[in-house]
């Protein structure tokens, strides 16, 4: 089997119940959820957020008649880059699509040192270019590359229990 992934532009929101319909067809999809990091309240808390609202990856191997079986998909507005011949990601891409995939079920972990400088202990940002990084937040701004463009993402991470040792943080909480 010579498949290969491809981006849908899909309607915003309707995400999982296109990768739903697709899976009836025998197409296998991802759509790439991270367990970001939030604060509500005073309390961190984990919640699911789409990393490409309004997309879902679909590995397939292409044809006219494929095309438009997916076309025909409720929501799926297009197959990326456009038109009947649409361009497979890399080799590289679609690895870090089901690499993050995987690793963005857990937030990364972060160390700092007594400088701000940090080390990424593992997760996902261990993958990617970190181009700006956040503390406070607990987010971190990464560089992809998808399509043969840059494409920057946000993700979340926790610090490591060392860090949180080292500033007498009551890592329960």
């Amino acid at each position: 089997m010579n498949s290969r992934w491809y981006v849908l532009q899909v309607c915003t929101g309707m995400e999982f119940e296109i990768q739903k319909q697709l899976k009836a067809r025998n197409v296998i999809s991802s759509v790439p959820i991270e367990n970001r990091i939030i604060r509500r309240g005073s309390k961190w808390i984990e919640q699911e957020y789409l990393l490409f609202p309004g997309y879902v990856f679909v590995r397939i191997e292409y044809s006219c008649g494929l095309y438009y079986t997916l076309s025909g998909v409720r929501g799926v507005l297009k197959i990326l880059p456009g038109g009947q011949s649409p361009i497979p990601l890399t080799v590289d891409e679609a690895r870090l699509i089901t690499e993050l995939s995987e690793l963005m079920k857990e937030p990364s972990v972060i160390e700092f040192d007594s400088n701000g400088e940090y080390r990424v202990v593992k997760g996902a940002l261990k993958e990617v270019k970190i181009v700006n990084m956040r503390r406070r937040q607990r987010r971190a701004e990464a560089e992809i590359t998808l399509m043969g463009k840059p494409h920057n993402i946000t993700l979340s991470f926790i610090e490591s229990e060392q860090t949180q040792e080292s500033k007498g943080v009551d890592s329960s909480a």
